[in-house]
């Protein structure tokens, strides 16, 4: 709501100011009323707005837990298969260590030379040299599934 009084003045008229001040009175009196019809439709769409974050958060949890459960399996499959690479290289180290016992033999009793047990040799060390390196991936991806699943990582 608002009022308002104003006068003027103007010369030339022969009318003196103050008279002129009190013919002129102007009197005003406003009311101005305002409904916000527009408002309404700001705060439905950020109601709106507010919704589809929500929804867009949700799914991106979703997503995040999808991923990790995929990492999960993962490196339980490479757990798994680290272990039976291990029990795989024990075998073929058990295999070679006995090879080599039989071929060392042979070479003291004369029937195998020299290049032939060097070779019975190196496979044995090569034998063994995979069953470390199998040992030492399958603890390795036993210790890190063990962390994916917060387990107390124990050497």
């Amino acid at each position: 709501m608002n009022a308002g009084i104003s006068t003027g003045y103007a010369s030339g008229t022969g009318v003196t100011y103050f008279d002129q001040l009190g013919n002129k009175l102007g009197e005003s009196l406003g009311l101005n009323l305002s409904l916000p019809i527009f408002n309404g439709k700001q705060v439905r769409t950020n109601v709106k707005k507010a919704e589809l974050q929500l929804t867009s958060a949700r799914l991106q949890e979703e997503n995040v837990r999808k991923q990790l459960l995929a990492t999960l399996e993962s490196v339980r499959n490479d757990a798994v298969s680290a272990q039976q690479r291990y029990f795989a290289s024990k075998e073929q180290l058990d295999a070679a260590s006995e090879s080599f016992r039989l071929v060392t033999e042979q070479f003291n009793a004369g029937i195998k030379n020299t290049v032939e047990l060097l070779t019975e040799k190196n496979n044995y060390l090569n034998a063994l040299s995979q069953q470390l390196q199998a040992k030492y991936q399958a603890l390795l991806a036993e210790k890190l599934l063990d962390r994916y699943m917060n387990h107390p990582i124990e050497l």
